[in-house]
């Protein structure tokens, strides 16, 4: 069987985990939802909530796909067909919610006004998502014209005897030089072919930058979060910081209602949505700032065991992160690589399971979620540090559903090169998967991109190192206010009073 016969009973076996996965993948979206939520959108905003639980549940539900396509492959379940076309539905389903669904929600749930009502609200989000479409439509429709061609390489064998059968011809090929030529063949590719080829396009430039950094910051926040946790203080260092917190934060009142007045009347242009995310950047530092004078008081430093808690899971996440570094620098960017790395320790794994692949494949599935980790981590740390960007924090129990929009639609976005980079990156265990063949044909050869692909992992492994260096030089994520909060009131003081003029 090719993979494209009878389904066989390793193939029921295979659909069989593949409901599971989709079961977990629900659970796990309903836990993400109420972890996150905050208590002020209880009982409202219900189509967001949904689009998060889907969206999120999308995309765990495409990272326990790829093991199985990998699991199909190895037991020859003759699903083979059927994950192409799960692939391709799932791409198209990512493109739909990043281009309409979740923009269309933001904005709606951004432009609630109770003066106004509902349908000021879906008229504001309807806008905003045409805009949106039209734009991404158009973009598309003219490189796809131009730029839809794919140089896909084969090797041409060349033999001076004749042959009547193909099975004399494999025969004969097999035991010569098997002389070849490598030679290209240029084909058109499909729209959905080249959609996938620009959303992972696309993906990319996230995922590099907030993956890269977040690999090596994700153990630095957790080992931080241990050596600077909250620490026991005498009441009159309370009211010192108490008193100091409460003027700024009237300033920070003051300074919002000039914004928002601003806001209103349309006066802030897209250049000046610098000041915007100070203020925003500013407010959340405050008020995360109060939350460790208030515990280190109220609860003398809090949870003694919590702490612990995060130093080993900082430890834990650091030996992943130097595991996927170094099988990243020894398999991919080294042209030859020397062996094939973790790539043999699934093998292995699986044939202590005789030739099943449960251990491998779940230690290849966990490779892939720490991918998810690592985008969060680095979204977190890189966002609120780009000037036209919004602020978008993820707190527990404190995170309005426009940031869980947000942040849910990059790790859907983020998912689809999640797959592929796992995939490239495990592909001596992962190869001939209906993901490989759909990523190593036609759209890693799509002709003006096919650089990128090339240097993606070199721009990767250089942003894992300047998230360290801005872990490091963050050593501790000190507040506005422990720092320089008082030039930042400043300059958001300025920078509104130039608004509104």
């Amino acid at each position: 069987m090719n993979g494209y016969g009878d389904l066989g009973a390793f193939g029921i076996i295979l659909i069989v985990f593949g409901v599971i996965g989709a079961v977990l993948s629900v659970v796990s979206a309903v836990i993400y939802l109420c972890y996150f939520m905050s208590s002020d959108d209880r009982g409202k905003a219900w189509c967001p909530k949904l689009v998060v639980l889907f969206a999120f549940a999308l995309s765990v539900c495409s990272i326990f796909l790829l093991p199985l396509d990998v699991a199909n492959t190895k037991l020859d379940g003759g699903l083979a067909f059927v994950f192409q076309v799960t692939w391709q539905v799932f791409y198209g389903f990512v493109a739909v919610f990043v281009v309409l669904i979740i923009p269309f929600f933001i904005f709606y749930y951004e432009s609630e006004d109770p003066d106004k009502g509902i349908f000021y609200q879906i008229r504001w989000g309807l806008c905003a998502t045409v805009v949106t479409f039209v734009i991404v439509a158009v973009l598309t429709g003219v490189t796809y014209y131009f730029f839809g061609w794919a140089d896909v390489p084969f090797s041409q064998y060349v033999s001076e005897d004749a042959y009547y059968t193909l099975a004399d011809a494999r025969a004969n090929l097999a035991l010569s030089a098997r002389q070849y030529e490598i030679k290209t063949i240029s084909i058109f590719v499909s729209i959905v072919i080249y959609l996938i080829a620009v959303i992972l396009f696309l993906g990319y430039f996230v995922f590099i930058t907030c993956s890269g950094c977040g690999m090596t910051a994700l153990p630095v926040t957790l080992i931080k979060s241990f050596f600077f946790r909250p620490r026991r203080i005498r009441s009159s260092e309370f009211v010192t910081i108490k008193a100091k917190l409460m003027n700024q934060s009237k300033r920070l009142i003051e300074i919002g209602a000039k914004l928002q007045e601003a806001q209103d009347e349309g006066k802030i242009t897209l250049k000046e949505r610098r000041v915007l995310n100070d203020f925003k950047i500013a407010a959340y530092r405050l008020e995360e700032e109060w939350k460790i004078v208030h515990q280190s008081f109220f609860s003398a430093g809090g949870s003694v065991i919590l702490p612990i808690v995060y130093l080993v899971l900082g430890v834990l996440s650091g030996l992943v992160s130097i595991a996927w570094i170094v099988h990243l620098i020894v398999y991919w960017a080294i042209p030859t690589p020397p062996n094939g790395m973790l790539n043999v320790v699934f093998n292995w794994l699986d044939g202590l399971t005789m030739g099943f692949p449960i251990l491998g494949g779940a230690l290849f599935t966990f490779f892939a979620l720490y991918l998810v980790l690592t985008v969060l981590a680095g979204n977190s740390m890189i966002t609120s540090r780009l000037p036209l960007i919004s602020i978008h924090p993820m707190r527990k129990g404190d995170t309005m559903m426009n940031s869980l929009m947000f942040n849910t639609g990059l790790i859907l976005l983020c998912t689809v090169v999640i797959n592929q980079f796992t995939q490239r990156a495990f592909n001596s265990y992962s190869t001939s998967t209906a993901m490989d063949i759909i990523f190593s044909g036609a759209v890693q050869n799509l002709r003006y991109i096919r650089w990128f692909y090339f240097a993606m992992i070199y721009a990767y492994l250089g942003c894992c190192g300047l998230g360290f260096i801005l872990a490091l030089i963050c050593c501790r994520e000190k507040t506005k206010s422990e720092k320089d909060l008082n030039e930042v009131l400043d300059r958001l003081d300025v920078g509104a009073i130039d608004t509104l003029q």
